[in-house]
């Protein structure tokens, strides 16, 4: 099992320590930049969501290599608050070859420290301290206010799409779906992709990745503070439910979880995250015709014309593009190096929990 490197933790609590100071750093980063950030707008983000292991990664990794697009990096780890200054240090820092390395998860991706990567995760939990409290609702909507947050989140994709010369910025985020209210009520015109996965195969690589984090915590503990510090609560011993508003829904699958029903657990909480969004699309139009649900297996299994139908949705340019779709069309294929593992009750229990949404998305039968 991987270790955690000293350097990482270090910067890790390091940064949790220094957070005010940073955040005092990024207004003077803002008022310095201000008469270039005045002229920039922040025109159609796109957001990326869904429950981890959907497939939201190698959407983040393809569509981060469109020019018009910027996305936050594995090196702002490090430093997220300061991203223009920050992305003039970077080169200068003599950090050797940057080498493609398998991602911790084991599935097959690898990274380097130029990565796309959900960085942002770590301003929400710092603004929002009880978001990953499954006790209480994580959902952000329309009535949600917070000037402080807002007033930083809109500075900071300003001066990400200054830094980069993009004009669209673009986030990965698991958690952005039980937030999509209040990001359509900052920016009025922002695209969602709601990425869904077959429920037996989603839930077989769900399980696996938790059972992989708690090995990994079991070894070195250090793994879930580190864990912690970046908001990421989905896998291991850190794991938190994200709660849509039914708190007994919530009790009942960390009970199960709790009780070594894990397959029962996440069968459950597949269904409700995504029949929260199919209702959240049918109740608001304005949202759906600004979405795209975008299954898996589509995209694997005809790539071409779903890479189309993403950046037709995102209104992305499809011709500077044109060369990495066709790197995807080639890449783009439903895992080999595992298989559901199921027996024949657990299909059955699977098959019975996640009914009500797999019908919605044209997975039952």
């Amino acid at each position: 099992m991987d270790k955690l490197p000293e350097s990482v933790l270090f910067f890790t609590r390091t940064r949790r320590v220094m957070t005010p100071l940073y955040r005092a750093l990024s207004k003077i980063e803002s008022r310095l930049l201000r008469s270039r950030l005045k002229r920039i707008d922040i025109i159609k983000p796109i957001y990326i969501t869904g429950l981890p292991r959907s497939g939201t990664t190698i959407l983040l990794e393809m569509l981060a290599q469109h020019p018009a697009a910027a996305s936050h990096r594995n090196y702002q780890y490090v430093q997220p608050y300061l991203p223009y200054w920050l992305d003039r240090i970077y080169p200068l820092v003599p950090l050797g070859e940057d080498r493609p390395f398998e991602r911790v998860h084991k599935d097959k991706l690898t990274v380097t420290r130029t990565s796309p990567d959900v960085v942002e995760e770590i301003f929400w939990a710092t603004f929002f301290p009880s978001i990953h409290d499954e006790s209480g609702s994580s959902v952000l909507d329309e009535k949600t206010r917070h000037p402080d947050f807002e007033r930083f989140y809109r500075n900071h994709i300003k001066k990400m799409l200054l830094s980069r010369g993009a004009c669209r910025y673009l986030a990965k985020n698991n958690y952005n779906f039980s937030r999509t209210g209040y990001l359509s009520k900052l920016f009025p015109d922002a695209r969602f992709v709601f990425v869904i996965r077959d429920p037996v195969h989603h839930v077989a690589s769900y399980l696996k990745q938790d059972l992989l984090f708690n090995k990994l915590n079991d070894e070195d503990p250090r793994w879930q503070d580190y864990l912690c510090g970046l908001g990421h609560r989905e896998f291991g011993p850190a794991r938190s439910i994200i709660n849509l508003g039914d708190d007994g829904l919530v009790k009942q699958i960390s009970e199960a979880w709790r009780a070594g029903q894990v397959v029962q657990a996440c069968a459950r909480y597949w269904n409700a995250v995504y029949l929260d969004i199919d209702a959240r699309l049918r109740a608001d139009k304005d949202l759906a015709a600004r979405s795209l649900v975008l299954r898996y297996e589509d995209l694997c299994r005809d790539s071409a014309n779903q890479i189309d139908r993403l950046l037709e949705c995102c209104e992305l340019d499809p011709e500077p593009f044109a060369k990495t779709k066709a790197r995807y069309m080639q890449r783009l294929v439903e895992p080999t190096y595992y298989r559901p593992d199921f027996n024949d009750s657990e299909l059955s229990m699977i098959a019975e929990l996640t009914g009500p949404a797999a019908e919605r998305y044209g997975y039952a039968g």
